[in-house]
C-alpha cells in the first residue's frame, strides 16, 4: 500500500493526486507542490546481431587454361621454323649467291647484314668493310686496291674469309672487337699484311701473308693464332708489343731482308705446249 502524504504545516493527510501536481491541504488550506517521479532509466540498446561472413567461392574459368594455349602454338612454331629452313636453304641461297649466308639476314644487334650486288650489297667495286655486330662470311673472291686497304673490320663484327686474295696498302685491318677468320687466304701488300688494334682477334689456317714491311703488326690487347701456313715479311714477319700475344702451330714465320725479294704469292703460273713454247701466261684461278 502506498505511503499517503502528510501537509508539512498541519500534518493532516493530502489527497492523492498525480506526483508533480500542486495540492491544497483541506485543513490549513496551504498548497503543497508534490515531488516529481524519478525519470526513467534509459532504454539498453539491443546487441547487433553478428553476421557470419559467406564463404568465397572460387571463380570459375572459362576457356582454355594457359598450358593449353601454349600447346596450341606449338604446331604454328613447327611450321614456321621448318618454313623457314626451307626458305633460308633453298631459294633465298640462291638469290643470295655465293657471298652471302642467308642466316645473316636475320637482325642480331642494329647492324645491318651484307647483301648481294642485285640488292645494293658488296660489289667488289670498293674495299670490303664489316662493322657494328654483323657476322659475314666472303669467299670465292680476288680484291685488289693499290694504295688501300683491301678489308677494314671494326666494331664487333665477326668476318670469316674462305679462299680469298687480297692485294693492298694494307691487306686487312681489325680493330675494336673485330673478330676474323681466315682459311685459305692469300695476302700480299706494301704495308701490314695483316694490322689489329684494340681487342682484335685473329685465327689463320693455310694462310700466306707476304708483306715488304712486317706481315703482322699488332698493338693494343690484339692476339693471333695461326695454325699454318707462312708469314713473311722484312726486317720481321712480326710486330707486336708487350701485351699482345702470337700463338703458331705449324706455320712458318719468316723475317726476310729488304734486299730479299718477297714471295710473289699471285706469281702466273707457267703453261707451255708443243705447238707454242711461248704462250702467255695466265692467272691461277681461285678453287
Amino acid at each position: 500500500m502506498a505511503r499517503a502524504l502528510l501537509c508539512p504545516s498541519c500534518g493532516a493527510p493530502l489527497p492523492e493526486a498525480p506526483p508533480g501536481s500542486a495540492v491544497t491541504c483541506g485543513y490549513c488550506k496551504t498548497v503543497t507542490q508534490l515531488p516529481a517521479p524519478p525519470p526513467k532509466p534509459a532504454p539498453r540498446p539491443k546487441p547487433r546481431p553478428r553476421r557470419e561472413p559467406r564463404p568465397k567461392r572460387a571463380k570459375r574459368r572459362e576457356g582454355p587454361g594457359p598450358v593449353t594455349r601454349l600447346l596450341s602454338f606449338l604446331p604454328v612454331g613447327v611450321a614456321l621454323a621448318v618454313g623457314g629452313y626451307a626458305l633460308i636453304n633453298g631459294p633465298l641461297r640462291e638469290l643470295l649467291g655465293p657471298d652471302v649466308d642467308p642466316r645473316q639476314l636475320l637482325p642480331e644487334g642494329t647492324s645491318l647484314p651484307a647483301l648481294p650486288p642485285a640488292l645494293g650489297g658488296y660489289d667488289g667495286s670498293e674495299p670490303y668493310r664489316c662493322g657494328g655486330n654483323d657476322r659475314r662470311t666472303l669467299r670465292d673472291r680476288d680484291l685488289r686496291f693499290p694504295g688501300r686497304p683491301a678489308v677494314v673490320v671494326e666494331g664487333n663484327c665477326q668476318l670469316r674469309l674462305e679462299r680469298v686474295r687480297l692485294a693492298g696498302s694494307v691487306g686487312i685491318e681489325l680493330r675494336g672487337n673485330g673478330r676474323l677468320e681466315l682459311d685459305d687466304v692469300v695476302v700480299r701488300s706494301t704495308g701490314p699484311a695483316l694490322l689489329l688494334e684494340g681487342n682484335a682477334r685473329a685465327e689463320l689456317v693455310e694462310v700466306l701473308l707476304v708483306s715488304d714491311g712486317a706481315a703482322l703488326d699488332l698493338s693494343g690487347n690484339a692476339r693471333v693464332t695461326a695454325y699454318s701456313g707462312r708469314v713473311e715479311g722484312a726486317p720481321r714477319a712480326v710486330r707486336s708489343r708487350r701485351r699482345n700475344r702470337v700463338r703458331v702451330h705449324d706455320a712458318e714465320l719468316v723475317n726476310r731482308r729488304r734486299r730479299d725479294a718477297p714471295t710473289e704469292p699471285f706469281a702466273p703460273d707457267k703453261q707451255e705446249a708443243p705447238e707454242d713454247p711461248d704462250a702467255k701466261a695466265q692467272p691461277p684461278s681461285i678453287p
